[in-house]
């Protein structure tokens, strides 16, 4: 097993040369007006599609991410892996074209202790769910630890204790998800609407794969919002028909951030 986790999907989600993706970056992230950073938020949610179609929507959670963070953990769903765990990887760092991040393994040898997490590497293999949102980090933050987690089939509670460990650690937390799949625009935009009102509402026991792809990651964090009186606020919604794909068959991206 190599020390170095290489990308699946460079050069397909988002570019392989670093100048392009660079660029790319730089041109999305100083395309958006100044904002108020949100107090000190704990966590966001952002989507994990090709560039061109969500980067946009990605960029406005990113944008929220405090300046001086040093640790991160993302928590994405599996589309390739039958899984009911949390997953990580046993590499030392993750590559991408932008260079390679260092793996938290402090944070993983605490995690390790707990029995729905455990290292398994063939999760990763294929997947982009995660790896989506190394570059825009990279961009943000420049230096930085990742703690790399794929979530199975786990229960708001087994992801919520993990979520626990990883904020009193002083990591924030990134929610890796889409929301509705392959519907017309016009009933993308209603399907979306009501899953943003039950993440806005810290609805995690009625969220479901049919309001978004990250739903097992995501019903643990709106589980540990609620559980300690935080909120979420809706920071951008789009789709693919509003941005590069046509209107007949669309995806549907939002990005949250809980504060």
């Amino acid at each position: 097993m190599s020390d170095i986790k290489q990308p699946n999907v460079a050069g397909l989600f988002y570019p392989l040369d670093s100048k392009e993706l660079y660029d790319f970056l730089d041109k999305q992230f100083l395309s958006k007006d100044t904002i108020n950073s949100l107090t000190h938020p704990k966590a966001i949610i952002a989507p994990h599609a090709g560039y061109i179609y969500s980067a946009s929507v990605a960029i406005e959670a990113y944008r929220h991410i405090p300046k001086e963070t040093k640790r991160i953990a993302i928590l994405s769903p599996t589309h390739y892996y039958q899984l009911d765990k949390l997953a990580y990887h046993p590499a030392n760092y993750f590559r991408t074209p932008l260079g390679d991040i260092t793996v938290d393994q402090a944070i993983l040898e605490k995690l390790d202790k707990f029995i729905q997490v455990e290292c398994i590497p063939e999760a990763f293999e294929k997947e982009h769910a995660l790896e989506v949102h190394l570059p825009f980090l990279q961009y943000w933050l420049k230096e930085f630890t990742l703690t790399p987690l794929i979530v199975g089939q786990c229960s708001p509670e087994e992801v919520k204790e993990v979520i626990d460990l990883l904020v009193k650690n002083d990591t924030f937390i990134i929610i890796s998800s889409d929301l509705s799949h392959f519907h017309s625009y016009e009933q993308a935009q209603e399907l979306d609407e009501k899953t943003k009102l039950k993440i806005e509402s810290l609805d995690f026991k009625n969220l479901n794969h049919n309001d978004a792809c990250g739903y097992f990651p995501l019903r643990g964090l709106l589980l540990y919002a609620k559980e300690k009186g935080l909120s979420c606020e809706t920071l951008e919604m789009k789709n693919s028909g509003d941005t590069a794909g046509d209107k007949s068959r669309v995806v549907g991206y939002g990005s949250y951030a809980i504060i």
